[in-house]
C-alpha cells in the first residue's frame, strides 16, 4: 500500500482559500488542498483519499490511517513520512510499513551509513514528539518507550545512497537485496494520481461552496 499526498487546485474563490490554504508561485497565489492518498500498488486500488487544508501535515493525517491497515499491509512511505510515531502505530495495530528515511534523520542514521552495512537492527527510545504524534491517535506510551526496527542500505546506479526503514525483522524471510525493488512499487500511486486528476476530473467543480468542495 502506497501512501502519499498530492496537491489539488480548487476554485478561485477566496473562502476556500482561508479554509484549504494557498498555492503560490512566480505569479501569484490560488486557492489549493491537499489529498493523502493510500493506493493498492499491486491491484491498483485507490483505497482512500483524504482531502485536508494544506497547513495540516500530511503525517498528522496519516497516522490515524493506520489502525484500518489489515495484518496482510506493508505500507510504503517517502521520507516526508520519516518518523518513529508510524512505525510504532503499525506494530502495535499488526501490520508493516516501509519508510525512506533522510540520511541526517538521526545519528543512528548517520552511523549506519559510515558502517557501510547493508543491513542492521536497532532499537532507539522514543523521542518525545514521537510519543506526543502516538498520544494523539489515542495510544498512551510511557517515557523510555523503545522502537526496534530495521535499517536497509540501497545502492542507486547514480552512486546516490537511500536509507529505508522497516518494520519487517526477520533477514531470513525479508532479504535486503528485495528492498529496493519494493520500495519502487511506491511509484505506482503517481498513477492514482493521474487517474484521480485526469479521468475522474477531480479538479473539475460544479460548484463553489466550501461544503459542495
Amino acid at each position: 500500500m502506497a501512501v502519499d499526498g498530492t496537491g489539488l487546485r480548487i476554485p478561485d474563490e477566496d473562502w476556500l482559500g482561508e479554509y484549504f490554504g494557498w498555492h503560490k508561485n512566480q505569479h501569484g497565489e490560488v486557492p489549493s488542498t491537499r489529498w493523502l492518498v493510500c493506493f493498492d500498488v499491486l491491484n491498483q486500488i485507490l483505497q482512500r483519499v483524504a482531502l485536508h487544508p494544506r497547513s495540516t501535515a500530511e503525517t498528522k493525517i496519516a497516522l490515524p490511517l493506520v489502525e484500518q491497515f489489515g495484518p496482510d499491509v506493508l505500507a510504503i512511505y517517502d521520507r516526508g513520512f520519516n518518523g518513529y510515531a508510524l512505525p510504532w502505530l503499525h506494530l502495535h495495530f499488526g501490520s508493516h510499513c516501509l519508510v525512506r528515511l533522510k540520511k541526517t534523520f538521526s545519528p543512528t542514521v548517520v552511523y549506519f551509513i559510515e558502517s557501510g552495512k547493508n543491513e542492521g537492527i536497532f532499537t532507539s527510545e522514543m523521542t518525545y514528539r514521537a510519543r506526543q504524534a502516538v498520544a494523539a491517535c489515542g495510544q498512551t506510551i510511557a517515557p523510555k518507550t523503545c522502537l526496534t526496527y530495521r535499517l536497509i542500505r540501497v545502492d542507486l546506479p547514480t552512486g546516490e545512497i537511500e536509507v529505508l526503514l522497516t518494520t519487517l525483522l526477520d533477514q531470513n524471510t525479508w532479504q535486503w537485496k528485495h528492498f529496493g525493488t519494493l520500495y519502487h512499487h511506491r511509484w505506482g500511486i503517481e498513477t492514482a494520481f493521474f487517474t484521480l486528476k485526469s479521468f475522474f476530473q477531480a479538479a473539475v467543480f460544479s460548484a463553489y461552496t466550501l461544503p459542495a468542495v
